[in-house]
């Protein structure tokens, strides 16, 4: 676009990191040199800690780039990583190796074959893990599973993360200390100074042929220090877009007021950085003072409300005079301290969970819906491996309810069954209940009243009976029932 204008046979201010761009700054060139000696020896993981837009990804990338003739190398994508699953079929991706339709098991496995001694992999994988910080604790974990592959003393894994600061945060964890304890090379990234950020502007410039001193002037090296401060992100894109508007404007140099120009219509700034630092005394003196106001201007919100005071409740002395307890929360504040901590509570119980080693958290589940129509969603179309079968307790258990049981059958069993029908004492003959008929047909034997149970068949049959002549009970009689009664 503007590349012919300045005499530039490229971009020189790229939004994403490229190798080529490189720029050895004391901070990341002191990173590459301890994270390359690091992976190279094997002596363990690397890690790369950096704010953001200070050259971690570029950094990553080119030591894959130096690293790849002697290792494998694999870059996961780890943005959406939540399950070792995940992280084994993103690996064995970057591999060139088959993933689809296999197991966890089954992918660890096809990865240790593969980093194996007399696999296809001869100097093993480099495994390369940006973004880190995103990661699960268990998913951390994982790794460093991998990281113990080792033959004949030398890793078959070489291990680099990289992240923001709170990625040390999360391996300081206790949970992760035998992670922590395996890492050799700590690195740290930071912005760079005022005399690096000119060098990086001419940099950039002179390996897409240009002059930087026929682009830039000396206080437009000083306000894109001032505005981004050091970031090398942002130094590209307020470099890259101050050359946009200065093609625009026809501008064959470009200023502080350019630089600054551009940096405000980046951030939707009302003013530039000059005007906004500047003094207001000559303004105030001139009566003109400009206000900057951020915000919506609605009608409603010109006129505020009036502060309405909260009275606080009054507090009863030792000499009986009535004072403001200005200690004692009003209205619903007592509550929200006792909320914020239950919060945070919460909170860190679930971030404890993310920390769970991988070999002592539960299997994880993944849910997958069929996309094929007309399959039903139905338990009775679908097969079991196993069954269990569960009895009511407050069902009739019939012979044929039970028939359909297993049931389960041992020698003590047999045995005990044998003993008990031994003690059984002999069946007595069932009472024999007779009706209103058989009891009115005179008897040939005589029958003991004593045993006998008269039912009567109806309500008719009570009518027209006679009634039967009442006789005095002897006490005698009494004595034998009573006899009777005890004895069973």
């Amino acid at each position: 676009m503007y590349e012919s204008s300045y005499g530039l046979t490229d971009r020189p201010f790229l939004s994403g990191p490229s190798p080529s761009r490189y720029y050895p700054a004391f901070a990341i060139e002191s990173a590459r040199r301890a994270l390359s000696r690091c992976l190279e020896r094997g002596e363990g993981a690397g890690l790369l800690i950096g704010p953001s837009g200070t050259g971690k990804t570029l950094l990553c990338r080119l030591l894959a780039d130096q690293l790849k003739q002697n290792f494998q190398v694999a870059i996961p994508d780890c943005g959406r990583i939540a399950s070792s699953k995940m992280l084994l079929q993103s690996v064995l991706f970057e591999l060139g190796r088959p993933y689809r339709g296999m197991e966890e098991g089954e992918l660890r496995l096809s990865l240790i074959d593969h980093v194996s001694c007399d696999g296809g992999c001869p100097g093993g994988v480099l495994l390369v893990v940006d973004e880190a910080q995103t990661l699960p604790g268990r998913i951390i974990d994982e790794l460093r599973l991998l990281t113990n592959l080792v033959r004949q003393g030398e890793p078959r894994v070489r291990l680099l993360l990289s992240g923001a600061p709170g990625l040390e945060e999360r391996l300081a964890h206790p949970r992760l200390e035998q992670f922590s304890q395996r890492i050799a090379a700590r690195c740290y990234l930071e912005a760079l100074s005022r005399d690096e950020t000119r060098n990086y502007v001419c940099a950039q410039i002179t390996n897409c042929g240009g002059d930087p001193t026929d682009i830039f002037t000396e206080d437009a090296f000083e306000a894109v220090f001032r505005a981004t401060d050091g970031i090398p992100r942002l130094i590209n894109q307020v470099c890259d877009h101050a050359l946009v508007l200065g093609f625009a404007g026809e501008q064959t140099t470009i200023s502080g007021a350019g630089i600054e120009e551009a940096w405000a219509d980046l951030q939707q700034l009302p003013t530039p950085l000059s005007v906004q630092a500047g003094p207001t005394s000559e303004r105030a003196a001139s009566g003109d003072e400009a206000v900057i106001e951020f915000g919506s201007l609605d009608e409603a919100s010109s006129s505020p409300e009036p502060f309405e005071a909260q009275e606080a409740p009054l507090a009863q002395s030792a000499d009986g005079t009535f004072c403001m307890d200005s200690h004692e929360p009003v209205g619903e504040a007592a509550d929200e301290p006792l909320e914020h901590l239950s919060d945070l509570e919460r909170r860190v119980d679930e971030l404890d969970a993310e920390f769970q080693p991988a070999g002592s958290i539960q299997p994880e589940i993944e849910l997958s819906i069929p996309d094929e129509p007309g399959i039903r969603d139905d338990n009775a179309s679908n097969a079991f491996d196993d069954e269990e079968v569960v009895i009511d307790r407050y069902r009739d258990l019939d012979a044929m309810a039970l028939a359909r049981c297993q049931s389960v059958q041992c020698a003590e069993g047999h045995e005990l069954s044998q003993l008990l029908e031994s003690l059984e004492p002999a069946a007595e003959p069932p009472i024999r209940l007779a009706s209103t008929e058989e009891h009115n047909q005179p008897a040939e034997t005589p029958v003991d009243d004593n045993d006998l149970i008269v039912i009567e068949d109806s309500s008719d049959a009570l009518h027209d009976a006679p009634e039967p002549a009442s006789a005095r009970a002897k006490r005698k009689e009494y004595r034998q029932l009573f006899s009777q009664l005890r004895s069973g």
